[in-house]
Formats: structure tokens, sequence, C-alpha cells
């Protein structure tokens, strides 16, 4: 593309996707740096886009664990000092920064205990709701699902089942059939009936 100059506006349009669509893996040590303090990481965002002074940084950092519910206090630790849950509310307000109309989560709660797993789903579902933002949450944990507008199950690539949770965890067999599990209430009323 660059000999036919084509180059510059590819690089513009992916500078644009970037800024406004952002993901967060799994793991969310894996980006986040462990020798930088948490205020630095969320601080960084800003410096590469060279936005705002030092001291504005700093007070945007604070804003960020506000809008994650994560405490101030922890802005002088180190990543290895929090645990999971917080680590990845730590990664959701690092792609706030650049207030992105869609977030992609990667099963950002597979490796976190239950009380970690209810923290960012709630983190996540109150943000979409507050900033009107798309948040796509990939999960085999059909609980974090209920509150969903929309739920697609996919398998091998193709979509199995399109529609609101009400409407696709009633398809009991068929999630069983692809090795889901639904949620406890809807299990219940399964088989009750």
């Amino acid at each position: 593309y660059a000999s036919r100059g084509l180059g510059d506006v590819y690089k513009r349009q992916l500078k644009d996707f970037r800024t406004k669509s952002q993901m967060i893996f799994q793991d969310p040590a894996s980006c986040l740096n462990p020798r930088r303090r948490i205020l630095d990481i969320l601080m960084e965002p800003y410096a590469i886009h060279r936005l705002y002074t030092k001291e504005e940084r700093r007070k945007k950092a604070m804003e960020l664990c506000d809008r994650v519910g994560l405490s101030r206090a922890y802005l002088t630790r180190y990543p290895h000092e929090m645990s999971g849950g917080q680590k990845q509310r730590v990664a959701i307000a690092g792609v706030l920064a650049m207030q992105p109309r869609c977030v992609v989560l990667d099963e950002p709660t597979a490796m976190l205990d239950p009380v970690g797993r209810r923290e960012v789903v709630s983190t996540v579902t109150r943000l979409c709701r507050e900033k009107g933002m798309t948040v796509m949450l990939i999960t085999h944990h059909m609980n974090e699902c209920i509150g969903a507008d929309r739920l697609i199950v996919m398998s091998e690539g193709r979509i199995v089942a399109d529609g609101t949770p009400r409407e696709v965890f009633s398809q009991v067999e068929l999630l069983r059939s692809e090795g889901l599990a639904v949620p406890a209430t809807t299990q219940l009323i399964y088989e009750l009936r």
C-alpha cells in the first residue's frame, strides 16, 4: 500500500480504530508492567498520546480508579501486591483512558475466584450502562451473562443461539449439547418442569 500512497491512510485508520476499540484479556498481569506502580500504569496511555500535563495525568488516573471502583490507595502499589480482581479492574481502567466506544473482554474472569468475578462483571456492567459503550464479554460462565442485552452462543465459529438471555437460556438442551451450563435458577425451573 505504501507504493500507492495509502500507507498513511491505513495508519490513521488503525490508530483511530485502536482508540475507539480496546481489548482486555483473561490474564491482567500480561498488560501490567510489574516494575511500575499502578499510578504510572494508568498515566501511560495519556503519556503515549501526549495528552495533558503530568499533574493532569495524575488526576485522570485517580478518576479512572474511581470509575472502576478501585481505592486510590492502590495507586502507590505494584501489580504483584493486588488480587486478580483488582488487577483486572486496573486493566479495565487502563483501556478506559482512551474513552473507547467498544471494549472486548476475552474471558476476563477465567482466573478469578467468585468474589473477583462478581467485582469485574459488576464493574463492566456499570460502565456499560453509565457510559453507553458497547461491551463484548467472551465467557464460558453463563451466570456472567444474565444482565446482558444480547447473548450469542458460538460453537466452532458458527452461531448456534442468539437472543436475549431469557430466550437463549430457555434452550437448556442446546446449551448442554454445547458444553455450557445454564444459570442455577434456569436449571431449577427446567428440572421442575
